[in-house]
């Protein structure tokens, strides 16, 4: 429909923003070790779980949190 109109359908994407608690545990941990294997995997589970809190997650971006969530299961038994 929006091209029957001469739109771009993106035009009406909703924008999030991402709020942190920086004296979260997590959060203090990401701003002190900028890079890292274990850094890029908590930003990305902390965002997912933010996604999940409003929304779902797409099944490819599901299958990642989930053996995401797996590994950090496995590195905690370590």
């Amino acid at each position: 429909m929006y091209n029957m109109y001469g739109m771009n359908e993106d035009m009406f994407k909703p924008e999030y923003t991402l709020t942190l608690n920086a004296n979260h545990p997590l959060v203090k941990y990401v701003l002190e070790h900028h890079e890292g294997e274990t850094t890029a995997m908590i930003c990305q589970q902390l965002y997912d779980l933010a996604v999940l809190s409003n929304t779902q997650l797409s099944p490819e971006s599901m299958t990642k949190f989930i053996a995401r969530s797996n590994d950090i299961m496995m590195r905690l038994t370590k």
